[in-house]
């Protein structure tokens, strides 16, 4: 690619009012919209330098979950484009072709006959071939302006998830979850409060999502916050707990815990902001009766009163290990990655891997993904000396509880958490920089 070259705002604007036509196609319960949308971003993707496409990929991506036609998820269809563009304009990583011809060669040695083809069987596949891609290319300048739009995309949606129930079409394809409390809940008020999921299929994982880039632009940026990545991480945060997730709160609790108990100068005064602002929310939540302290606590005591803070996972866990266990072939090759989940998901990523490749498998994926933090090592030339730890920490735990296989995100936020441990944000991360480097010659 040639020297220095700004994104184009055309095409990332123009994706922008598409995410819009895409939301309002729903509010006008008109579908070809979507189509029409996707197969623009598709264009300009085709037609677009390097950078700007990734950018575009990005900001679309945080809507995926809306992007869908007669029940079929076109996301994966952006994916494929922008995999096929940079295989013919950039040099890939030869060990990452390796691995991804191993892997996806494993996948189709192992496949579950059994089991009627469907397109959402390859989305996941595609998803993580798709990361390996962006890590192969994407270096230590251009990572602040890919995160900064698919950052803006996410807090779209979330504004755009709280709309989504009162859209019958939209709400038609989301997984409604109702707060259901033991020893609370009755007939009466079991579909009183909705559990906000953003525009994610389960309020889980878009707490998932929050912990992860909450925890990448507190440990992440140089220096000060600044006013506009305190305000994001404040509304990130409240916005998170109306999941009412058991699992979110004892992550974010952990996450600011210790960013407040950093060793620095400014520990004391993170400290005395930390305890008004959760005074602040607090009352506000009693004066304006919202009942979300309430009911979390409620949570916590009657899960904990009758020994299932896992919300019922650990008999799925048992279950499937037992089924794995029991099968040699399933132990050491797995199901196939497209075989039908037992009577429940897993609930666990490290399980549900293990359930769909067996043991050889999910070593192809350690490699795979070790390939993928390599290549991204090999891009960066001034690595921060204090590393990042904290998002792919908190991505590690956090998939102990949910199956990500699936998860249209996945690929993002590993993405994230894997350059965060070598890179800094800037102070700002919504900053505008037109002026950065493009470099397509790969690994």
């Amino acid at each position: 690619m040639e020297g220095t070259k700004p994104i184009n705002k055309y095409y990332i604007f123009t994706t922008l009012l598409l995410v819009f036509a895409v939301f309002f196609s729903y509010v006008l319960n008109n579908n070809l919209l979507v189509l029409v949308s996707v197969l623009m971003v598709c264009a300009m993707i085709f037609f677009a330098d390097l950078k700007t496409a990734t950018c575009m990929l990005f900001l679309f991506s945080a809507f995926s979950y809306i992007i869908v036609y007669n029940a079929i998820s076109l996301i994966v269809i952006v994916a494929v484009i922008y995999i096929f563009k940079i295989i013919f304009q950039a040099k890939i990583n030869k060990a990452f072709m390796v691995v991804t011809c191993l892997l996806l060669g494993y996948c189709i040695l192992f496949y579950d006959t059994t089991v009627d083809f469907k397109l959402g069987d390859i989305i996941s596949i595609v998803f993580f071939l798709l990361m390996g891609v962006v890590c192969s290319i994407i270096k230590e300048e251009d990572f602040q302006e890919v995160f900064k739009w698919y950052l803006i995309g996410f807090v779209i949606s979330a504004v755009m998830g709280m709309f989504a129930s009162q859209i019958p079409s939209l709400a038609a394809i989301s997984n409604i979850d109702y707060l259901v409390i033991d020893n609370y809940t009755t007939q009466e008020n079991r579909y009183d409060i909705i559990r906000y999921a953003g525009l994610s299929y389960d309020p889980n994982f878009f707490s998932l999502s929050v912990c992860i880039i909450v925890s990448a632009i507190l440990f992440g940026t140089k220096n000060n916050l600044g006013i506009k990545n305190l305000f994001l991480v404040l509304f990130l945060t409240v916005v998170g707990f109306f999941t009412y997730s058991k699992s979110y709160v004892i992550m974010i609790a952990v996450i600011y815990a210790i960013y407040f108990l950093k060793n620095d100068k400014n520990s004391i005064k993170r400290i005395i902001f930390g305890v008004m602002l959760s005074m602040l929310f607090i009352m506000i939540d009693r004066y304006l009766n919202l009942g979300i302290v309430q009911n979390i606590m409620r949570r916590f005591e009657t899960d904990s009163a009758t020994g299932n803070i896992t919300t019922g996972r650990t008999a799925l866990w048992k279950e499937y290990f037992y089924y794995i266990i029991d099968d040699v072939k399933i132990m050491l090759f797995g199901k196939g990655y497209n075989a039908h989940s037992l009577r429940k998901a897993a609930h666990n990523t490290y399980i549900e891997y293990w359930y769909h490749f067996g043991i050889f498998g999910c070593v192809l994926w350690i490699a795979y993904f070790y390939v993928c933090f390599t290549a991204i090592k090999s891009k960066i030339k001034n690595m921060d000396t204090k590393k990042n730890h904290i998002p792919l920490i908190s991505f590690v735990v956090s998939i102990f509880f949910l199956n990500t296989l699936r998860f249209e995100h996945t690929w993002i936020l590993l993405c994230l958490s894997l350059y965060s441990l070598k890179l800094p944000l800037k102070s700002e991360v919504l900053t505008v920089n037109d002026n950065i480097k493009y470099n397509s010659s790969g690994v």
